[in-house]
C-alpha cells in the first residue's frame, strides 16, 4: 500500500485523505476465476479490474478467454493515440484500425 501511495504522489496526483490507499477497504473475492497457466496472472488482474463494479465482477471471466484477451490488449496498446509510434507498425494499404478493434472485440465477446 505505500508504494502504490508513493506512486501516485511521484506521478504528481492529487490524493485526498478519504482517498489514501490505506483508507482503501480490503474486501476477499470467494469464487474468483483463477488462472490454470503460469503466465495469464497479469492477463486476469486487468480484466478484474476491467469487469469490478465495486462489489462483484459483472460479467465472466474465463480462463479460455485470455488469449482473445491477450490480442486485445496488443491491438490496444498498438493503436493507442498515446503510441507515439504506432504509424511504424506494419500494416498493408487495407489496414482499418476500426475494423481491427470490431474485430478483436467481437472475437473477446463470443
Amino acid at each position: 500500500v505505500r508504494n502504490v501511495h508513493s506512486c501516485l504522489a511521484d506521478l504528481g496526483l492529487p490524493i485526498a485523505m478519504s482517498n489514501t490507499p490505506t483508507a482503501w477497504e480490503i474486501r476477499q473475492v470467494l469464487d474468483c476465476p483463477q488462472q490454470n497457466n503460469s503466465f495469464d496472472c497479469g492477463v486476469f488482474v486487468m480484466k478484474f479490474m476491467e469487469l469490478w463494479n465495486g462489489s462483484t465482477l459483472n460479467a465472466e471471466c474465463r480462463q479460455e478467454d485470455m488469449r482473445f484477451y491477450r490480442q486485445k490488449i496488443v491491438v490496444d496498446i498498438i493503436l493507442a493515440k498515446e503510441n507515439l509510434v504506432r504509424h511504424y507498425c506494419p500494416a498493408d494499404d487495407d489496414f482499418d484500425e476500426a475494423d481491427m478493434k470490431a474485430y478483436v472485440d467481437d472475437k473477446v465477446e463470443t
